[in-house]
């Protein structure tokens, strides 16, 4: 995507979005504060910041959480730095942006108490919230309908575990490397915990002619 000046008046959306994708790296990677020391609007989601397919489907929940917009699909996969992100939330911008009401996300959700602080791995997160609060709505999924889908915590855990079962008795060994091929939604979702779970390598395959899946898996 071709890098777009931004106006002083979008500064607040700017120190906000920094603020954002900051956060997120300090949790995943609180060892290591390169990517964090690295980021600026023109930094590489993948090469500068190492966020990978996942990674970057809990930067989208958190951004449309923190400025109340509902993002396109399609920003998962062509956005290339921060500055792509940016240029997705900003007003000039809102012709592909769905504002949202806020409805789905009140009343319903109760106070939440504590937080992972001890979770180092996005496992770990998983378990402390399904102790803590596992009929609590973790994500809404938007389609065509004007209802979005709600996923639980408790909804993740049991398609994750499902799915990993099947993979332990097609005797999926950790570490192998495994292509999804389908498209962010509750399958997806799915398919990356339970991949986790067993200690596989994944990789999400956007859009790829079945006899190219050789060359692009290796």
């Amino acid at each position: 995507m071709a890098s777009t000046f931004v106006p002083d008046r979008e500064t607040d959306k700017t120190e906000k979005l920094l603020s954002v994708v900051s956060q997120l790296l300090s949790e995943l990677h609180p060892q290591n504060t390169l990517a964090a020391d690295k980021l600026k609007l023109n930094s590489s989601l993948d090469r500068d910041l190492g966020l990978d397919s996942l990674s970057r489907v809990e930067l989208m929940i958190r951004l449309e959480r923190a400025f109340d917009v509902d993002l396109p699909e399609d920003l998962l996969a062509d956005a290339e730095t921060v500055e792509d992100l940016l240029l997705a939330i900003l007003p000039a911008h809102l012709s592909q942006v769905h504002v949202l009401k806020g409805e789905h996300f009140q009343d319903e959700q109760e106070d939440v108490t504590g937080l992972p602080a001890n979770a180092e791995t996005l496992l770990e997160m998983l378990d402390w919230h399904l102790s803590a609060h596992p009929e609590r709505t973790h994500i809404y999924l938007y389609g065509e309908d004007s209802e979005p889908e709600k996923i639980t915590y408790a909804d993740l855990h049991k398609g994750a575990r499902k799915i990993a079962f099947g993979l332990q008795a097609r005797d999926l060994i950790p570490g192998a490397r495994v292509a999804i091929m389908l498209p962010t939604g509750r399958d997806y979702l799915h398919s990356f915990f339970s991949l986790l779970e067993r200690h596989c390598r994944q990789m999400k395959l956007i859009s790829t002619h079945l006899s190219m899946l050789p060359a692009v898996i290796h």
